[in-house]
């Protein structure tokens, strides 16, 4: 139990120090003056999709009011009429005006895409064409998805035998729905959105903390709001407009919070664990294993680095693959596949050096070193030994005598 607790509070000091160091409320002051933008533009694409829907034509208030109501826990009524305002004068808008309005909505995704893929520091760019349609089936998808659910929905409590449920449950009710909505909803993206693979397991309790800090927040932010009413009267008509800014850059927090979370949970490792942090023994267990995958004609993912080198945290190999990469030393295709850039039999440990990874292990690096592969270690202390005794000469010879 006492081992739990350690690694517990080791976690969630790992996980605050990587929310800072990545930035994350910079990110989630960004995320909402993005979501300013595309709000409306959102909202109209939605409101256009339901449209094309005679089925989902009804729901359309219905769906806008689950959005808002969870998207703002006091004020949404006031948030929506605004919103609602300025979407029926989209609706007027030439074909360019269109385009426009989802490129405005797909530029919010975009944002998103860049902030996870930042927090699981990853280097290589999805293809273009694989990134647009993610973006396109969230953007259509999801609210034909979320219209359809709440159509089930209410067909289901209509039913005789289950209304009467329904109403004596109806608070819970109101409260599990949108909680399971969030739960699955940031479970694909955890999954989704980030260009590296994410365990299930991994994304499925992220995504559960962050649906619980989530609805924490909503109730939190709700007592606050009726507590502490004299923004109405310094900002009367407008005081929804603050309130929503807050609400939103607290909400992107807890998204960042979340990702932060999933990504944590694949690459933390207790103090008490014995790591490799040295980037020269990194690298060259790294190139030692492509120089094997190439003579054997196997593709290498990270996953598989990973699983051979668990000694070592991501951050540290994704920093050295990025050195090796920028050193023309190792080539990374789609999918974070990575390969020798030359012949296998051409790579020595000097070009570890040359890459700029500087830093040879010392004695006891190479006794560690040693317990995973002692004939690296060897080689590494055989080099290490050779490159001390000629640093060792003189800097300047003795001058000749007579």
């Amino acid at each position: 139990m006492e081992e739990k607790l350690v690694w517990l509070k080791q976690f969630v000091l790992f996980t605050v120090e990587r929310f800072s160091k990545d930035r994350c409320p910079s990110i989630a002051a960004e995320l909402t003056v993005t979501s300013l933008l595309s709000l409306v533009p959102l909202m109209t694409v939605i409101v256009a999709l339901l449209s094309l829907f005679p089925q989902f034509q009804s729901m359309e208030s219905e769906v806008q009011g689950f959005i808002f109501r969870n998207l703002m826990p006091e004020s949404s009524e006031a948030i929506q009429t605004y919103v609602n305002q300025y979407v029926k004068n989209t609706q007027g808008l030439t074909s360019v005006g269109t385009v426009v309005l989802v490129l405005t909505s797909l530029m919010l995704m975009r944002t998103i895409d860049k902030s996870f893929n930042h927090i699981w520091q990853v280097k290589t760019k999805a293809a273009p064409v694989r990134v647009f349609l993610v973006y396109w089936a969230v953007l259509t998808m999801g609210p034909l998805l979320l219209a359809f659910s709440l159509g089930v929905s209410s067909y289901f409590a209509s039913l005789p035998l289950v209304s009467d449920v329904v109403h004596q449950q109806a608070n819970l009710i109101n409260r599990i729905i949108p909680m399971a909505m969030a739960f699955i909803a940031f479970t694909v993206m955890f999954i989704a959105v980030p260009n590296r693979s994410v365990k299930i397991k991994h994304a499925l309790v992220a995504a559960l903390i962050t649906s619980l800090l989530f609805e924490l927040a909503k109730y939190g932010f709700g007592v606050f709001v009726k507590q502490f009413s004299t923004y109405q009267l310094i900002f009367g008509a407008l005081a929804a407009v603050p309130l929503f800014l807050i609400w939103m850059q607290l909400s992107w927090m807890i998204l960042l919070i979340g990702a932060e979370i999933c990504h944590a949970l694949g690459v933390f490792q207790a103090e008490n664990n014995r790591q490799i942090s040295q980037p020269f023994v990194v690298a060259a267990r790294v190139l030692k294993l492509l120089v094997i995958a190439q003579r054997s004609r196997q593709a290498v993912r990270l996953e598989d680095l990973q699983d051979q080198l668990p000694q070592v945290r991501l951050d540290t190999l994704s920093q050295v693959l990025g050195t090796l990469i920028n050193a023309k030393l190792v080539l990374v295709m789609d999918n974070e596949i990575y390969s020798l850039s030359g012949d296998s039999s051409s790579y020595q440990l000097a070009d570890i050096l040359n890459s700029g990874i500087t830093d040879i292990p010392d004695q006891m690096a190479l006794q560690e070193l040693s317990e995973d592969d002692a004939e690296l270690a060897e080689a590494i202390k055989q080099g290490r030994q050779a490159l001390l005794a000629k640093l060792s000469d003189p800097l300047v010879n003795a001058p000749n005598q007579g």
